[in-house]
């Protein structure tokens, strides 16, 4: 390897080290081939020079590199974490009873991996898989209610709890018909009052099983009560809703709405940040969805966007007064979303 320049870098290089953050955040490992982006970002944070590798390192050396990045270790924790819960689902199918201790070993290494980077949504990005909804639903959600359990400031009692709570919300959903869980159109008024005893159904499965926590129970049960009391199974309102509950909503509400479906597609993280903000209004927690918000705002500095008029930008800063619509750059042209409402965001590229 060599010591280069950051004004010497150019398209195509391979670093030959980790680079980290302010915060202590790997954001660039060793092995990424650069781009203009990371060179500009080496720039921002303050970093002169950088170790290269200059093609006299071996084969294996390049090789071993890729499967070290953490690209490669989360995507493999992650579909870890994907089979561990069919098999969940398929033992509950059959009448198992959940082990607690098992789900909880299963979970603890991707969970360790995304704490240690307050960048959730950008490490779900890097995680390159083809698999059913329900299975990567459940992890999305236990991750991201986790990070939103840290940005409260919860302990790590209180985190490995809402963990668990957030990975299993969906459990139920193993008692309900896989043609109405995966059917391509809108549900029927039946098929609707079936789907909406998944709470119940998760929380009995847990009440059969050996050291559950209450409030994971409650986290189970209560994810789809509201703040004005016109959710589901029970019709509970405002803090009578447990808290693990009310943060396990947010993260649902996000995941599923940014996620592709069998009957609809993915919508922009920040048209749905802007329902989120809508949906604070009776029916999440406002607090939490705006600590929820106002963190994952910032990580999309940097990103490519594509904007509803077909250009495609560059995120330049975040308006904190109104985070869902940032300073974008076109070219050599800027839009202000914030005083520009005609134009949104409709897909992150990168």
């Amino acid at each position: 390897m060599k010591l280069v320049s950051i004004h010497d870098l150019s398209n195509g290089m391979i670093l030959g080290e980790d680079i980290m953050n302010n915060d202590g955040v790997i954001f660039l490992t060793r092995g990424v081939i650069l781009t203009d982006r990371n060179i500009r970002s080496l720039g921002q944070f303050g970093i002169d020079f950088v170790y290269i590798m200059d093609g006299k390192e071996t084969i294996e050396d390049t090789v071993q590199a890729a499967l070290d990045t953490p690209e490669a270790k989360l995507n493999k924790e992650y579909n870890h974490t994907i089979n561990s819960f069919k098999d969940l689902y398929h033992n509950v199918r059959l009448g198992k009873q959940v082990v607690i201790d098992e789900v909880e070993e299963n979970i603890q290494p991707l969970l360790t991996d995304i704490m240690a980077n307050n960048n959730i949504l950008g490490s779900l990005r890097m995680i390159q898989i083809s698999d059913e909804y329900t299975y990567m639903h459940s992890v999305n959600v236990g991750l991201i209610s986790t990070m939103i359990g840290k940005w409260l400031g919860f302990s790590e009692t209180d985190l490995g709890n809402l963990a668990l709570a957030g990975f299993m919300h969906d459990l139920g959903k193993s008692k309900v018909p896989n043609e109405i869980i995966n059917k391509p159109a809108k549900l029927t008024v039946e098929e609707f009052e079936i789907i909406k005893m998944h709470p119940v159904h998760g929380h009995e499965i847990l009440t059969k099983s050996d050291n559950v926590n209450i409030d994971i129970m409650l986290g189970v049960l209560e994810h789809h009560e509201r703040m004005d009391g016109k959710g589901y199974p029970n019709g509970t309102k405002g803090d009578g809703i447990h808290e693990f509950a009310r943060i396990i909503a947010v993260a649902d509400v996000f995941d599923a709405l940014t996620s592709n479906r069998v009957y609809k597609s993915k919508l922009s993280p920040f048209r749905v940040a802007e329902m989120l903000m809508e949906e604070a209004v009776g029916h999440l927690d406002p607090m939490i969805t705006q600590t929820f918000l106002r963190n994952i705002a910032n990580f999309y500095v940097g990103n490519k966007v594509r904007l509803n008029n077909g250009e495609i930008g560059e995120v330049i800063m975040v308006n904190k007064f109104n985070f869902t619509r940032p300073l974008v750059k076109v070219k050599d042209k800027f839009f202000d979303l914030a005083s520009n409402y005609h134009l949104e965001i409709i897909e992150v590229i990168d």
